[in-house]
């Protein structure tokens, strides 16, 4: 080894040990923020339960209460012993190190893998008895506490499905009636799908409860109903797993007034059904939500089925994912919900300033309402361009300046330390994202539960062949045990916590991804639509021939055509 590779290892090592000793100070500010998010816990449960002791007639919930009272007020004394088993490095969360200027504080908590699928919504408990699956998934969808005394002492609110209370037990139903006549009790909600409530289950409303109907409930119910909620799906049972082959149509079939057209593997679309957007039946989310096509008028023969079917499940999630149907169901009962859609930054670093205006202003046609854009320029001086781009800006920006001697990966790190969003978007200068680009890799993160997500099959623009091709069109909506595309990356930050860019000055997405899957992390590749990758001669950081994007390739369409890509909303301006 000659003493330049010697200076080169020590560098490095010292780069990698001023990373951990960052992480070690960021995971004390994580845990400080965790802490005074129990502290305020603490205080609410504290509150509720004054509010419990006030009700005299509940002896025995009074003597809960107070011993809930003491547990939280007295410390444990029994202190619990630390782990024997000393964190690996790799381990060490990498959470932000300071606070940034323009983006938000970090925030005291970050997603687990089950947070993707179900968001997490905090100081939010509710006791029910429901039995319909599109109900129980809205319900777990918050924290559900049992439907008992102890239950009643902890949740903000009491859901009763008519068909699950009549099976009941009588001391469970004897003990909601003694709970609905409390002067300090939480709001009821009783919510009806099919059958009627029953006289009992009604004399337990007062002011303040509310009755709430379903898709497919009767009109008597309906026309009593405080709120409306349609039907919702569970996202693991719904998740695409796999683009089926096209098949021609060979049954049509209606179905609460729409059509609904299968082929030999199963439903393909349903058309004409405008009339069911707005209120959609169970049935029709469920089918959205797994990407069939939906079609409001006619079919046409030209349709394309995974287009429609894109802007299918994207309107599922967008409008009735279940966490969504829980915020509206806590906002009519009064209770204040956080917002389920989490915060996303795209960590855009280049050292080629002049495309970086065309890319801000790229990442700024982004629907997704939740977003946040950290620009890093890489070895090269910030044009006025580019301050004038993000002072157009109407996202929370952060513009950082790193020197040529530091690579492309930790350039990323430093980037992601500026912002505490719970994902993270690695954006290239040069290729295209679609408008919503960042809502579907965002929703695959969801339905998929995988903590990365990109694109397997891509648009590829080969400029000097003046092509546009699809490449590995097998990779799409499904899981892969390859890398998808670096430009396409959508991360759950607590990954990248763990794992980290690599401090190397290229494939530090192939080095991520592996390193990921050392951690059995999964990775999913969504949809080939909302982006195209751009291939323009000699001028990229992976240097290759040009056959390597056409061999192989399916035929696009003949020039740059990147607005093909974009597949527009089922119901365009909602």
């Amino acid at each position: 080894m000659t003493d330049e590779e010697r200076i080169q290892n020590l560098e490095q090592l010292l780069r990698d040990e001023r990373a951990l000793r960052r992480a070690a100070e960021s995971r004390v500010a994580e845990l400080t923020g965790k802490a005074a998010t129990w502290r305020r816990r603490a205080e609410e449960r504290a509150e509720r339960i004054e509010r419990l002791l006030a009700a005299p007639e509940a002896p025995r919930l009074q003597r809960l209460a107070r011993s809930l009272r003491r547990g939280l007020r007295a410390p444990s004394q029994t202190p619990r012993a630390p782990s024997q088993t000393p964190r690996a490095p790799s381990e060490i969360p990498r959470a932000p190190s300071q606070t940034p200027r323009a983006l938000e504080p970090p925030q005291s908590t970050a997603p687990s893998a089950r947070d993707a699928t179900h968001p997490w919504l905090p100081v939010v408990r509710v006791a029910a008895a429901v039995q319909a699956p599109e109900l129980r998934v809205v319900i777990d969808a918050m924290d559900a506490v049992a439907l008992d005394d102890d239950g009643f002492a902890e949740a903000d609110l009491v859901v009763v499905e008519p068909e699950a209370y009549v099976r009941l037990p009588e001391e469970a139903r004897v003990g909601l009636a003694d709970w609905a006549v409390r002067e300090a009790r939480q709001p009821l909600v009783v919510w009806a799908t099919e059958s009627g409530v029953p006289s009992e289950l009604r004399g337990l409303l007062r002011d303040g409860d509310l009755v709430a109907v379903a898709a497919g409930a009767a009109d008597d119910i309906a026309g009593s109903a405080d709120i409306l909620l349609p039907g919702s799906f569970d996202p693991a049972r719904h998740r695409p797993d796999g683009r089926p082959a096209p098949r021609p149509i060979v049954e049509t079939m209606t179905r609460d007034g729409a059509v609904v057209h299968s082929t030999a593997a199963g439903v393909a679309a349903v058309s004409d059904c405008a009339g069911l957007l707005d209120r959609p039946p169970t049935w029709l989310v469920e089918l959205a939500a797994s990407g069939t096509a939906l079609v409001p008028h006619s079919l046409p023969a030209t349709t394309d089925l995974a287009a429609a079917g894109t802007a299918a499940r994207r309107w599922a999630y967008r409008h009735h994912a279940p966490w969504q149907r829980a915020a509206a169901l806590l906002a009519a009962a009064g209770i204040s919900a956080p917002h389920s859609v989490p915060r996303v930054a795209g960590l855009l670093v280049s050292h080629r300033p002049d495309d970086l205006p065309h890319a801000i202003a790229r990442f700024l046609r982004q629907g997704y309402p939740a977003t946040e854009l950290v620009v890093g320029v890489h070895g090269a001086a910030v044009s006025a361009d580019v301050e004038k781009a993000l002072a157009a800006a109407d996202v929370p920006t952060e513009l950082l300046v790193f020197d040529p001697a530091i690579t492309l990966g930790e350039c990323l790190n430093r980037a992601a330390e500026t912002t505490s969003a719970p994902i993270l978007a690695k954006i290239d200068d040069d290729d295209h994202y679609g408008p919503a680009y960042i809502e579907d890799g965002v929703q695959a993160l969801m339905y998929s539960g995988a903590p990365i997500v990109g694109k397997g099959a891509q648009f590829t623009y080969v400029a000097d062949a003046d092509r546009t091709v699809l490449r590995h069109h097998r990779d799409e909506d499904t899981f892969i045990d390859g890398s998808p595309t670096g430009a396409t990356l959508v991360v759950q930050r607590s990954l990248w916590e763990r794992v980290g860019f690599p401090h190397r000055p290229r494939r530090v997405d192939v080095l991520f991804v592996r390193a990921a899957r050392r951690l059995d992390a999964t990775v999913y590749a969504n949809s080939r639509w909302e982006f195209c990758y751009v291939r323009r001669g000699d001028r990229h950081t992976w240097a290759t021939d040009d056959t390597t994007f056409l061999a192989g390739a399916e035929p696009a369409w003949s020039g740059f055509h990147p607005e093909r890509t974009e597949v527009s909303d089922l119901l365009p301006g909602v």
